[in-house]
């Protein structure tokens, strides 16, 4: 069995046994495994964190790869499509202070601007397809000029919104705000144990995985602590990282909200609701995370991550939840970067120790 073979099957026993525990429904057998098919888990998916490279680098005493944050918004500026938030983008346009940094910010000024030039021009189109169908439906209604309108009304707002977001100069929580897929300013070891700052894409994709398994693995982006010898044995205790988190969000299922106060009716109603978690302290949570590097001939490197989550705790379990990110004690974070230098054994103690705040909650959508 090839090494991709028996890292998904690995992959794919982990998930289902991570399951298992917190569900009462009708099963089904996979890989050997009973596993639910009802109810399926909904793991983290959000969080507001950190994006600062510069305040990073201070305050861990790490140095700045700027070299690979040029190629990124390189990459971006050529026609890739990356997601980048704009609070990884802030310290560079508003602060820059070097010649490369200067680089930086006009590789991201340009690319909005190019972006809102393409966008001003659809929106040009699209007005004009709404007057003509508008004018035709005038003299006849046809199936044409009708499809015409009804997209030229769906697309307008959605440029004008595309554009402003583009036009804006004033930063925001949510630009702060990383999911899936987002690149994220991590704090990490590189191979010759220097400590860095660098951008890496929220979702794991393993070295020895092909690019079909960013759409096959949607929860890659978390990695439980109970598979970290297993599933990510391969970068547990060789490839660590660390995100300052402020807070974090869930997605949960109404049927399985159980704090108070009850949810509002419209809210009940739906599939899923958003759930921000705080810790009550305020204090940025330090959360471990594995990393791995992505190298295929022909293809840019791909730097990603995973944050390691465990069973939840009390009051994220009675919000409808059943996991929670490792949140680090900073003495334990400093020793998670230094990982080769230390027994497995020492590192999940360091998981075990954790900082065990008590976590605030809200509905948020």
């Amino acid at each position: 069995m090839g090494q991709w073979n028996l890292n998904a099957r690995l992959f794919w026993i982990d998930a289902i046994r991570s399951k298992l525990s917190a569900l009462n429904t009708d099963v089904m057998v996979c890989c050997g495994v009973k596993v639910s098919w009802k109810e399926k888990q909904i793991m983290c998916y959000s969080a507001m964190v950190e994006q600062s490279h510069r305040k990073l680098a201070t305050r861990y005493g790490a140095e700045v790869d700027l070299d690979s944050y040029e190629d990124l918004f390189h990459r971006r500026w050529e026609g890739e499509k990356l997601a980048i938030p704009r609070g990884v983008e802030v310290a560079f346009t508003t602060n820059a202070q070097c010649k490369q940094e200067q680089g930086i910010a006009m590789l991201i000024r340009e690319w909005h601007e190019e972006q809102i030039n393409t966008r001003e021009d659809d929106l040009s189109k699209q007005s004009i397809r709404l007057a003509e169908a508008e004018r035709r439906l005038k003299i006849r209604e046809t199936k044409k000029a009708t499809n015409d309108k009804r997209i030229a009304l769906q697309k307008i707002p959605w440029l004008e919104e595309k554009i402003s977001w583009h036009q804006q100069t004033k930063t925001r929580d949510e630009d702060y705000r990383i999911y899936p897929q987002n690149y994220v300013s991590l704090v990490y070891t590189d191979a010759a144990g220097n400590l860095k700052v660098g951008p890496f894409r929220y979702h794991m994709r393993p070295a020895w995985a092909d690019e079909k398994w960013d759409a096959q693995r949607g929860g890659s982006y978390n990695a439980r602590r109970d598979s970290l010898q297993s599933v990510w044995k391969n970068q547990f205790g060789k490839h660590h990282g660390l995100l300052t988190v402020k807070h974090f969000f869930e997605n949960v299922t109404p049927a399985r909200y159980r704090a108070k106060p009850q949810l509002a009716a419209d809210l009940s109603k739906r599939d899923r609701i958003v759930i921000r978690f705080e810790p009550d302290d305020h204090q940025y949570m330090e959360i471990p995370t594995i990393f791995d590097i992505w190298v295929q001939k022909g293809k840019p490197a791909l730097y990603s991550t995973a944050l390691i989550t465990d069973d939840p705790l009390a009051e994220i379990a009675a919000a409808g939840h059943d996991r929670t990110p490792v949140s680090l004690k900073r003495s334990a974070a400093r020793q998670w970067l230094d990982p080769k230098s230390r027994e497995r054994s020492e590192l999940f103690a360091l998981l075990d120790d954790i900082k065990r705040p008590h976590y605030t909650h809200q509905v948020a959508a």
